[in-house]
């Protein structure tokens, strides 16, 4: 299987860093269009991507998906310092 954003591009393009028992994939993407250090976090779920960004930040990236489909990752804040979250689905 390849995982590519549809989005993605630029010199980093797409990274898959998570994987759970159902298939859902996460991880990170640049996009040929954005600046480059611009990072977005996605997730692939019944083949479908979304796009994950945290509030405010310019750079996120997703880590780890559960079988919950919870989602861990990080983000760059104002203070320029790399930050956690977890992302909860909301049904």
């Amino acid at each position: 299987m390849t995982v590519e954003h549809p989005e993605s591009g630029g010199y980093f393009g797409t990274v898959a860093t998570g994987l759970n028992d159902h298939g859902d994939v996460v991880g990170s993407f640049t996009g040929a269009s954005h600046n480059v250090n611009v990072f977005h976090g996605y997730a692939l779920m019944q083949g479908f991507y979304m796009q994950i960004d945290f509030p405010g930040a310019d750079y996120t990236e997703t880590y780890r998906i559960n079988n919950n489909q919870s989602i861990v990752g990080g983000y760059r804040g104002d203070d320029g310092q790399m930050h956690g979250y977890v992302g909860v689905r909301n049904n």
